[in-house]
């Protein structure tokens, strides 16, 4: 799976002469064939941060010389729209109390609601691989609920970053638990917005999501968080190595579901650690996109200059 090209905004930047920055982005790679010339265009932006470092990597590889080029944190980290009035209802109709539930979050190999196309990650038509890895992933997913279940007696809410996951998390999670567990689970439906996702991840012990993005939201609100990452998912993962989470960034695929479960216990015995390791992130998170904001406030003075 190749990074589809922004050629048309690049292009059209060049003709009216308005500066590019592409920020916080990650490029998993361009057809061989057509790395020479995304290289001479990805040279003409006056800015790129990749929000991993292995993207850094790649685009120095293939010869792209933008006068800045460097790491620099998913935008989303800057998100801070709550509901908390709508979150706190609904937890507590669901008996979900602050600070004794965590979330996981699921990304399965099935397609979009109502797709008219089939792509790599959201296949219309899943492979038997496909189906395997779905059955690998839920398996061990079942594997940490019932361990943090059984050894905390905490619930657990499954908390969808896309509402084609609400069925599948039903089917492939919930309904397969084990009968003791199962009273302790809760699946988020319906489909929320982000602003009540993000006022819910604020009152959990800790997000446990497949998907990027709901960690990300989860560390802005302040909430540790556990990456189970497949390779498949791309480069992205790495993003919370380089903001020194490493300890919490896992690959699904090949880490057995046991380490997981002791990290995130981990997390739950010792919350005061955790949250200073989420503050140490979140500083370096700031520090940096304050920087590129500066750098980028430059960018704009030297066009209204030119103007």
């Amino acid at each position: 799976q190749f990074w589809p090209p922004p050629n048309y905004i690049i292009e059209a930047c060049t003709v009216t002469k308005k500066p590019l920055v592409l920020y916080g982005q990650s490029f998993d790679g361009f057809a061989p064939e057509d790395e020479a010339k995304m290289s001479e265009l990805l040279s003409r932006a006056a800015a790129i941060y990749t929000r991993d470092v292995e993207s850094f990597y790649y685009l120095r590889k293939i010869g792209v010389t933008s006068p800045s080029l460097a790491f620099g944190p998913d935008g989303c980290f800057g998100i801070d729209v709550r509901d908390d009035a709508k979150a706190s209802a609904w937890l507590k109709a669901h008996d979900l109390k602050p600070k004794e539930f965590i979330t996981v979050t699921l990304r399965s190999n099935t397609p979009k609601i109502g797709a008219k196309k089939s792509t790599s990650m959201n296949p219309a038509n899943p492979t038997k691989e496909d189906l395997a890895q779905n059955e690998l992933w839920t398996k061990k997913l079942r594997e940490v609920i019932t361990d943090w279940v059984r050894k905390t007696g905490k619930k657990v809410l499954l908390a969808p970053e896309v509402d084609k996951e609400i069925v599948h998390t039903q089917k492939m999670i919930l309904d397969k638990l084990p009968e003791d567990v199962k009273p302790y689970v809760i699946n988020r439906d319906p489909f929320w917005n982000v602003d009540e996702a993000a006022s819910t991840y604020a009152q959990a012990i800790a997000v446990v999501s497949m998907e990027p993005h709901s960690c990300i939201i989860a560390l802005a609100m302040g909430t540790p968080t556990m990456h189970l990452a497949s390779p498949r998912h791309g480069l992205k993962r790495w993003m919370f190595r380089d903001i020194g989470l490493s300890e919490w960034l896992f690959d699904i695929d090949a880490d057995p579901a046991d380490q997981f479960t002791r990290a995130l216990l981990k997390i739950d015995a010792k919350p005061e650690l955790a949250q200073s390791k989420v503050n140490r992130a979140m500083h370096t998170v700031n520090t940096r996109s304050k920087e590129m904001m500066g750098e980028i406030k430059e960018i704009l003075d030297q066009q209204k200059s030119a103007d």
